[in-house]
């Protein structure tokens, strides 16, 4: 039987569950000999074991200290080779993107805080995919927003008195556009059919 639009819409939208690629087993698997040789690592706090906690702490850490490298090498790397070119719009994107990129990695590292602690019950997947949507939408609209001189630019051939109050309100539009599909995926998250 074809599924419905809303379910595979509501299936796409589930993407914190792809993020695991089996790092349990892999972080388990290297935590093993360390419950052998340090009993005191297997101890349960809160139906945690310690080496789990500390392994958790350690991988969200290092998560936030490769968003910190991200932004200080990719990102100005980016924004070097854009200052090459012609325009000036490549230049505000890569600014414009920095803000979500960097919060990406932070919905990353609390995803495999709690994946590493067992922790991860169905509220926080629906927290952190709603997140995930919210990134995606403050990204698409920093891009809206990054090429508003562009818009300008294309108003002003049919009015250049009125180019910049024509440019505004086609703006406010996608934005308004693109924020509501935004809410609408934050909602289907949680199992609110706004197809309908």
């Amino acid at each position: 039987m074809p599924e419905t639009i809303e379910q595979n819409a509501t299936q796409s939208l589930k993407v914190i569950d792809a993020l695991d690629t089996d790092i349990i087993v892999t972080v388990q698997t290297q935590l093993a000999p360390l419950y052998d040789k340090y009993p005191f690592l297997a101890d349960d706090y809160f139906g945690v074991p310690l080496a789990n906690i500390l392994a958790a702490t350690l991988v969200f850490f290092l998560i936030l200290g490769l968003r910190k490298l991200f932004t200080k090498i990719i990102l100005v790397f980016l924004q070097n080779l854009a200052k090459t070119t012609k325009t000036y719009y490549d230049d505000r994107v890569i600014s414009a993107l920095k803000g979500p990129i960097r919060f990406v990695f932070v919905i990353i590292a609390i995803h495999l805080f709690f994946l590493l602690t067992f922790s991860e019950p169905e509220i926080i997947k629906n927290i952190l995919d709603t997140l995930l949507v919210y990134t995606l939408f403050w990204a698409i609209l920093a891009i809206i927003e990054a090429l508003r001189e562009l818009v300008y630019n294309a108003t002003s051939k049919f009015n250049k008195d009125l180019s910049k109050e024509m440019g505004n309100f086609i703006i406010t539009m996608i934005k308004i556009l693109v924020g509501g599909m935004g809410l609408a995926g934050m909602l289907m998250v949680w199992g609110i059919n706004v197809t309908a």
